[in-house]
């Protein structure tokens, strides 16, 4: 897994919450962390919850945590999962392969 995922992404408030510390220390991957006002703004559409704007300002942080971290080209890789009291959500970053004759895939 920590070839496939870079980082762990969320929102500021969740900045010291333990398991996912835990999470990240265990994968040894970074956690960053973004406002509730960098969140909304992320282009595309997104599934609201009333619940997590109440909470945290924003309608939905996972996707859009996941996109931001992923870069200004980033996508998300399906939907959001959700058990055990957490949600997630991946995205991808471009990654082009470049070979020593200078072609790109």
């Amino acid at each position: 897994m920590p070839q496939a995922v870079s980082r762990v992404c969320s929102i500021g408030l969740k900045a010291g919450e333990p398991g996912l510390l835990a999470f990240c220390r265990a994968w040894g991957l970074p956690l960053e962390t973004f406002s509730a006002q960098e969140l909304a703004a992320v282009p595309g559409v997104f599934p609201a919850s009333p619940f997590v704007r109440e909470v945290t300002g924003v309608d939905n942080v996972c996707q859009r945590a996941a996109v931001l971290g992923s870069g200004p080209a980033g996508r998300l890789l399906g939907d959001r999962y959700s058990g055990g009291g957490v949600t997630m959500a991946l995205a991808r970053s471009p990654y082009p392969i470049t070979f020593s004759e200078g072609r790109q895939l």
